[in-house]
């Protein structure tokens, strides 16, 4: 399993080797021009509670009553949203 540093450098590479921004990143930077930032913050948190991660991992297979899958994938998604606000701020 990766560890935090090994993902925080994954994507500082992505971010470094992309020349134009990411669609979450469009996306918020989008919200934050029309004023719905809070909306995309309440689904963010929706689409990364455990209930919401548990049931993709359960949906393709993997993560059946494995607490780390969980764990993991979750701190992944918030890795992913942290950088998108990071890259949308500038």
């Amino acid at each position: 399993m990766a560890t935090d540093d090994e993902i925080k450098q994954s994507w500082k590479r992505l971010g470094a080797s992309g020349k134009e921004a990411d669609a979450a990143v469009q996306l918020y930077r989008q919200a934050e021009r029309e004023g719905r930032l809070a909306g995309i913050s309440a689904l963010e948190a929706e689409l990364s509670s455990d209930a919401a991660i548990q049931s993709a991992l359960d949906t393709f297979g993997w993560g059946r009553r494995n607490k780390t899958s969980l764990i993991t994938m979750r701190a992944l998604l918030r890795e992913i949203v942290r950088v998108a606000r990071e890259k949308s701020a500038r």
